[in-house]
């Protein structure tokens, strides 16, 4: 517009000026919305790694009671070990990780904060890896009874867990439910 200023011109971009502002505003409140359900989100999701764990435990539990059992393969033993392996160190991932999640809930998710870190308490009280090492370690050691027992062992401390904590925010999300209610705008 190369002319000269009118009332009417000035009255069209300060308008303009006041929707962008309005936007702005509640682009940013999408962003900060955005923002907390990521947070929550991802606290959510290490109650499913969880029961995911106790999964892959319970299948590990299986194949070492059949092991036990006599129906034994060359590959077994390495195979079982390195499933042991892996669950331990992603229940100790996933401590650790939690913990900082759970630290970075945003404000208004303070029983969740509290429930998830009462878990992580409780877990930690259980030692969970130290059967699991045991298991592996017997495995290894071509002792399938032992490492059957060490490893079922593990699974009953991980549910353990779970049924200590039923009524804990935290823990129902192990079992796909939330248990806090999600503010209406979320």
């Amino acid at each position: 517009w190369d002319g000269p200023a009118t009332e009417d011109y000035q009255a069209v971009i300060e308008e303009t000026l006041k929707r962008i502002k309005r936007h702005e505003t509640g682009t940013a409140q999408l962003e900060r919305d955005g923002e907390e359900v990521a947070a929550v989100s991802r606290v959510l999701a290490m109650g499913a790694w969880y029961k995911a764990l106790i999964d892959r435990q319970l299948i590990l539990v299986s194949g070492l009671h059949r092991y036990a059992a006599g129906e034994r393969k060359s590959s077994i033993p390495r195979v079982l070990a390195e499933s042991e392996s892996s669950i331990r160190k992603d229940l100790v991932h996933l401590l650790e990780e939690l913990q900082t999640l759970a630290e970075k809930l945003p404000a208004g998710y303070e029983e969740l904060q509290a429930s998830a870190i009462e878990f992580i308490e409780k877990v930690r009280a259980q030692d969970i890896p130290s059967p699991m090492l045991a298991s592996e370690k017997a495995v290894l050691n071509e002792q399938p009874r032992e490492a059957w027992r060490y490893a079922s062992n593990a699974l009953e401390k991980m549910q353990d867990v779970l049924q200590q904590c039923q009524n804990n925010q935290f823990a129902k999300t192990c079992s796909g439910t939330i248990g806090f209610k999600v503010p209406q705008h979320l």
